[in-house]
């Protein structure tokens, strides 16, 4: 069985389907090719994986401009790989493909040379009645008209990976969504060398793609998190001018407090999440699940819609903390949210109600038998 695994341009859409692609790629008669950005591949560190990897479509999210508008970069970035597909399935002749829900090239492709198809919710709300609503309407632009690819019998379906109530909203998903358990790929091993005098530990981690807070935010946001008793830090921040004045600044607080902080330009959370408590996120559906999963309590700064959905159910599920990224005082919102985080009973039962949930779910071993079985 061939199986073409096709992911959007971003760390957490790879990463949302290289659980699956594990477990379809151990499959004695499985061939799987991981179709999508070489640079995110590198990053995501598929090497381990018994998988080959083919380029497909552009490396990474195009940007907005005055001169390029958010349709007509859904649009160029959906005929890319839809492109890009349609040749691999020529040159491969796939039983299948995998992909993940913001990866809209790939099920136009898959619907025009009929090869069944399967979508792994990427985005957390990608299932709900408004997510569906919009993610119709972005293929639509792909495809270039209307059509209900949803309704062809090559749709296997939509799946998403963690209970049910991270993905749905006051109203049920829209469409026939499965979840399986979650968890983190096998290759996925934790850095060691950590201390127990370095705990409590927080991460701070926003996307790959958004605009990161400025530097006066994230300086209180330290101090905010040395304030409610954090004795190791761990920042990710791209932006290199950024990154010297909070090195040159973490360098004074570390000397004033006795506080680990080290600031780096990348920061891969499998490997640092299970040494950590805390993770300071924007709220992406998988960095947020794998903190879960892990028994990180998320402080989330949610940035657009799908973050903001993710910050709401976390909320409900008292499996998280909120904080407003563009409000004041953010180093007493950071303190406050940190000990609520460390101290509060409800995020504590919160943390336990998500592990219970996930660990009643059936394991992704299920789903690959019956696509292998198909």
């Amino acid at each position: 069985m061939t199986i073409l695994a096709a992911y959007a341009p971003g760390p957490g859409h790879c990463n949302t389907l290289l659980p699956l692609v594990e477990d379809l790629a151990a499959q004695s008669d499985c061939r799987v090719y991981l179709c999508g950005s070489q640079e995110v591949a590198a990053f995501t560190g598929i090497g381990s994986l018994d998988a080959q990897h083919q380029p497909a479509g552009f490396e990474s999210y195009l940007r907005s401009s005055s001169s390029i508008s958010g349709d007509e970069i859904i649009r160029r970035m959906g005929q890319r790989s839809r492109r890009d597909i349609e040749r691999l399935i020529t040159e491969l002749h796939p039983d299948l493909i995998v992909c993940d829900t913001s990866e809209r090239g790939a099920v136009v492709a898959a619907v025009d040379h009929g090869v069944p198809f399967l979508r792994v919710v990427s985005c957390a709300d990608a299932a709900t009645p408004n997510g569906s609503a919009e993610e119709a309407r972005r293929r639509t632009l792909v495809r270039g008209y209307d059509a209900d690819d949803l309704r062809s019998p090559l749709n296997l379906g939509t799946v998403a990976f963690g209970p049910r109530w991270f993905f749905s909203g006051s109203e049920p998903p829209q469409e026939n969504l499965r979840c399986y358990r979650y968890r983190s790929r096998t290759a996925a091993e934790a850095i060691h060398g950590y201390s127990r005098r370095q705990r409590p530990r927080a991460l701070i981690s926003f996307g790959t793609f958004i605009t990161e807070p400025p530097i006066e935010v994230l300086g209180k946001a330290l101090m905010g998190l040395i304030d409610a008793g954090i004795k190791s830090l761990r920042v990710k921040i791209r932006k290199t001018s950024k990154r010297v004045i909070l090195r040159g600044w973490s360098e004074y607080l570390s000397a004033r407090t006795g506080v680990n902080i080290s600031v780096t330009a990348e920061l891969d959370l499998l490997h640092h999440l299970p040494h950590a408590d805390l993770l300071l996120c924007h709220g992406s559906a998988t960095s947020t699940l794998e903190a879960l999963h892990r028994a990180v309590v998320p402080i989330i700064a949610p940035a657009h819609n799908d973050t903001l959905f993710v910050a709401r159910r976390c909320i409900d599920a008292d499996a998280g903390v909120v904080i407003d990224p563009t409000g004041n005082c953010i180093r007493k919102q950071v303190h406050a949210a940190a000990t609520a985080a460390l101290h509060s009973p409800q995020i504590t039962a919160g943390m336990q109600s998500f592990a219970a949930a996930n660990s009643a779910l059936p394991p992704i071993a299920v789903l690959v038998d019956q696509l292998v079985r198909h």
